[in-house]
């Protein structure tokens, strides 16, 4: 091991003190000691300080602050998971409801465009008449299979979205105390 400097000796004093050195490095530092008297002064005087602030009494806070922290972290967790409520809420707006709220506009404006645009009537013609009662019947089955799609899709959003993703998080956060207890109907 290289001779010590005062630089490295300054740095594992409080080691020293503490009985945390490796062997080596320990009998480097005593070695050093005995050589220099000025640098067993430092030492003896460090383990003076370290020892007279080891004696002093530990402080303690007052029961006043003790609370107005605690109720601190406290408000301030609240708000934390309100924040992350509304955060995650309008994660879910965005991920499943303006898809079904754009089905829902696409739907009334196919409604709207058939009722509203509808050709004039033509001549009483039995071939026409059955080709337009084709085409309304297949407007029909269109529309109703439109809506059962729709239905489906907000049964499945219902189900998947609002009752796991919203409801049973929120119940959780507001009965915290019974971990198991039933969801509302």
């Amino acid at each position: 091991m290289p001779t010590p400097t005062s630089d490295w000796i300054d740095d594992r004093i409080d080691a020293y003190l503490d009985g945390d050195l490796p062997e080596d490095e320990r009998a480097a530092v005593e070695q050093h000691l005995a050589v220099h008297p000025d640098a067993k002064a430092e030492v003896t005087l460090a383990r003076r300080v370290r020892d007279g602030l080891r004696a002093l009494p530990e402080p303690t806070c007052p029961d006043r602050v003790t609370r107005t922290v605690l109720a601190e972290v406290h408000r301030r967790q609240r708000a934390d998971r309100f924040q992350r409520l509304r955060a995650w809420i309008e994660r879910q707006w965005l991920q499943f409801w303006q898809p079904a709220l754009a089905m829902s506009v696409l739907l009334l404006l196919i409604a709207t465009a058939l009722l509203v645009g509808q050709p004039p009537q033509p001549s009483p013609n039995a071939v026409a008449d059955a080709e337009v009662q084709h085409a309304l019947d297949e407007v029909r089955w269109t529309l109703a299979y439109l809506s059962d799609v729709s239905q489906q899709a907000g049964a499945s959003v219902r189900d998947e979205v609002l009752e796991r993703r919203v409801v049973a998080p929120m119940h959780r956060a507001v009965h915290p105390l019974v971990p198991d207890a039933p969801l509302p109907q």
